[in-house]
């Protein structure tokens, strides 16, 4: 697959991945996420993606749903705890049209107050509803307890309290603060030529282009080696700890990256919170390393092993043999300066304590048993085969690029993801489990 950039006038970047594909997908990734909120901002990223369908200065609301679905498209946005997307799918030949909406919702949103005061009460039974789902919501509340004093740990959704005090000034200062185009990447995906991409782009985003920034020195038609490193999975993040997480950051993708690798102290925290569910949910893990470590890979493998499937050690120990729950897994979410390994779990209350117990063996397993060349050889292959698998969705491997170059300004081709898991060792992951895989660095939190 081919891969081309282009770097517009005011700091937007572009990239494009060309396909065969009747569908096309573009969009916005926008480097700003519930991290990026002041106290008393709340919830306010996710509000303005909500706000973003809600008026132009050109278009109502209707006019912007109506714009993709009167020709079968579809229209999507979503928001983390470091990015906003906002993406449309639809064929080919209405990327035009998609690109002059996308641009103007992004750029052009206008934030009626009325339709913020309509958008809060939307969001605040979004909470409502959220609430009834105990194994989503513990991993907001875990990270709520991991990262308490930090806006990385806030809810993304926000609070009752916070959102109530959105207006329209609050919400258009958020968006001129961080809504800037040199922390935006466009992305498109699909059959157009790569200029007539920038073409539009210098059209529809506002931004004056002379012929010769259209010239071959400003587009790449490949990455150059020095600048890949693409995970194809959710890219992986962890938090720097002095007494067990290498310091060192050495990954030869990320040579044009700075992260903010500070680190915060961390306790092993306990919390019991009575949310009368019918089972006990529990959730178990600790802060780790940050996206750019080049201990991702790894960390990626273990999680495989743990949890990647039927077979994985936590389900044969905890549901294949003992029938004690119907499902677990491990979760390895990663940030720009720290990220999370969890395991979660829900079962028969008095159950708890044993599966506990469980996870705890199956963890200890890997600190003091080294794979065997067989078991390597097949988590490898295993790895590598989903990876295999989740590239034949367009839409992710779209919303993927982006992230990557938002992050890693650069790309890797899949055959260097599998390269790199590949080189992964026997002794990488024993050292990478004894650093990151004691309980007794643990936290612990559990619904009841």
């Amino acid at each position: 697959m081919t891969y081309q950039t282009f770097l517009l006038n005011n700091g937007l970047r572009i990239i494009h991945q060309s396909s065969e594909s009747n569908i096309s997908y573009c969009g916005f990734a926008i480097n700003v996420g519930t991290r990026h909120e002041l106290p008393g901002e709340e919830g306010m990223a996710h509000f303005v993606e909500h706000m973003l369908f809600k008026g132009t200065q050109k278009r109502k609301a209707h006019h912007i749903v109506n714009r993709m679905e009167n020709v079968g498209g579809e229209l999507n946005a979503y928001t983390t705890k470091e990015e906003t997307f906002v993406y449309a799918a639809f064929l080919e030949e209405y990327l035009q049209r998609a690109m002059d909406l996308l641009g103007d919702m992004v750029f052009n949103s206008d934030f009626p107050q009325k339709q913020i005061e309509r958008e809060r009460d939307v969001i605040i039974d979004e909470i409502q509803s959220y609430k009834d789902s105990p194994s989503e919501l513990i991993f907001d509340d875990f990270e709520r307890l991991l990262f308490s004093h930090q806006s990385i740990g806030n809810y993304i959704l926000g609070t009752k309290q916070s959102l109530n005090s959105f207006d329209h000034d609050s919400v258009k200062s958020f968006v001129l603060r961080n809504y800037l185009s040199e922390r935006m990447v466009f992305f498109s995906f699909g059959k157009t030529p790569f200029k007539k991409v920038v073409r539009w782009a210098q059209k529809y985003f506002s931004y004056s282009l002379s012929p010769d920034m259209l010239s071959s020195k400003n587009i790449v038609s490949s990455i150059p080696a020095e600048h890949k490193g693409f995970n194809h999975l959710n890219d992986l993040s962890s938090d720097s700890l002095a007494n067990s997480i290498p310091t060192e950051h050495n990954d030869s993708d990320s040579s044009n990256v700075k992260p903010n690798n500070s680190a915060v102290s961390y306790n092993p925290q306990k919390m019991v919170l009575d949310k009368d569910t019918v089972q006990t949910h529990i959730i178990m893990g600790r802060p780790v390393f940050e996206m750019f470590n080049n201990d991702r890979y790894t960390l990626l493998l273990i999680n495989n092993l743990l949890s990647g499937g039927d077979s994985s050690r936590l389900n044969v120990a905890l549901r294949e043999k003992r029938g004690l729950v119907y499902s677990v897994e491990s979760n390895v979410a990663l940030y720009t300066d720290t990220g999370v390994f969890s395991i979660y779990f829900g079962c028969d209350p008095k159950n708890a304590d044993k599966c506990i117990r469980l996870v705890e063996q199956e963890l200890s397993r890997l600190q003091k048993e080294s794979l065997t060349p067989i078991q390597l050889q097949i988590a490898k292959k295993q790895l590598c085969g989903q990876i295999g698998i989740a590239s034949e969705n367009h839409e992710n491997v779209a919303l993927g690029m982006a992230k990557r170059y938002l992050h890693f300004n650069n790309y890797e081709s899949i055959n260097e993801t599998f390269r790199r898991i590949k080189s992964i060792t026997s002794d990488n992951i024993k050292r990478l489990s004894v650093q990151l895989l004691n309980p007794e660095w643990f936290s612990y939190l559990k619904y009841k």
